[in-house]
């Protein structure tokens, strides 16, 4: 890359991926604390799928999350066997885009 193609990148530039995902978990960290806690009673239906019962909801006591929980909760997550999937597609998805961002 030559110094006049690099001087021509310049401006406001995509914060890392990391970061992004970082500042999303704090925004949703910070929510707890804003955005009332509360449930629905839930009923199987005949097939076995547990179904929200419509105007059933009800208030709870809110456990809101400590922005310094956040490292715990992703190791709690980690172990989880249900959300190993989805961990592992944003993987997947996440190295595809990288693969194309650096080859163009």
């Amino acid at each position: 890359m030559s110094i006049e193609t690099s001087k021509k990148k310049k401006g406001i530039q995509m914060p890392h991926t990391y970061i992004i995902l970082f500042l999303i978990v704090l925004v949703v960290c910070l929510l707890t604390y804003v955005i009332p806690a509360g449930q629905f009673e839930r009923q199987e239906d005949a097939s076995g799928r547990m179904l929200i019962v419509p105007g059933t909801y009800t208030q709870v006591e809110s456990s809101p999350v400590s922005p310094l929980e956040i490292p715990m909760a992703f190791v709690r997550t980690l172990g989880s066997s249900s959300v190993n999937e989805i961990i592992f597609f944003i993987f997947i998805i996440g190295g595809a885009f990288e693969l194309i961002m650096q080859t163009g």
